[in-house]
């Protein structure tokens, strides 16, 4: 049996056991692609990254092929470079007039990273996001497993649960707060030792 068999196997009979719902692979399929989308925005358990290569004079980049995300770090190419700090894009204004040779603020609007001040070089970006969403060809289907890590599969049994009877909603919560510690993290920077001898 496959992943995503497996679970919809278990939403059956958990519904059926306790709601008395015979509920169709159709609605589950749906069910599931909504709280896997809650999941990952939540737990923030799928990184990805990518590299944005600078176009001189340019303050817009598109992520298309990389969104939805939440960025989580991001980090220059250039030697002795000061981190760039992503900001709220409804702050955006106070810092898109920005004057210097490398960029210090970024943001997101829709499928865009803009940076301030703009660059001036084609150096690279690498951006560490969390994944916010799945895309249309991940969605869970006979073929498709979910996106979200194994370690994530009892958590998602009850969301899909929860969706069609609130008896679930309370262990749906549980779980969500208990896996939510145990996602992988990418090292932000290397540990600077300091000895004082």
């Amino acid at each position: 049996m496959s992943r995503t068999a497996d679970i919809l196997s278990n939403c059956k009979i958990k519904l059926k056991q306790v709601s008395g719902l015979d509920i169709q692979d159709t609605q589950l399929y749906f069910a599931s692609n909504l709280i896997q989308n809650q999941i990952l925005r939540e737990a923030k358990c799928n990184e990805i990254s990518f590299v944005v290569t600078f176009v001189s004079a340019t303050e817009a980049y598109d992520i298309s092929g990389n969104v939805p995300c939440l960025i989580k770090e991001l980090i220059p190419s250039w030697d002795d470079a000061s981190d760039i700090e992503f900001v709220a894009n409804t702050n955006w204004k106070e810092y898109r007039d920005l004057t210097g040779d490398y960029p210090i603020k970024c943001t997101q609007f829709a499928n865009s990273l803009y940076f301030s001040p703009i660059p001036s070089s084609t150096d690279t970006v690498t951006v560490w996001a969390y994944k916010a969403a799945i895309k249309s060809a991940e969605k869970m289907a006979i073929a498709v497993e979910p996106v979200i890590p194994e370690s994530f599969d009892k958590c998602l049994i009850y969301g899909i649960c929860s969706e069609f009877d609130d008896k679930f909603l309370d262990r749906f919560v549980a779980e969500l707060n208990q896996v939510k510690n145990i996602t992988h993290q990418k090292v932000m920077k290397n540990p600077v030792t300091r000895s004082n001898w």
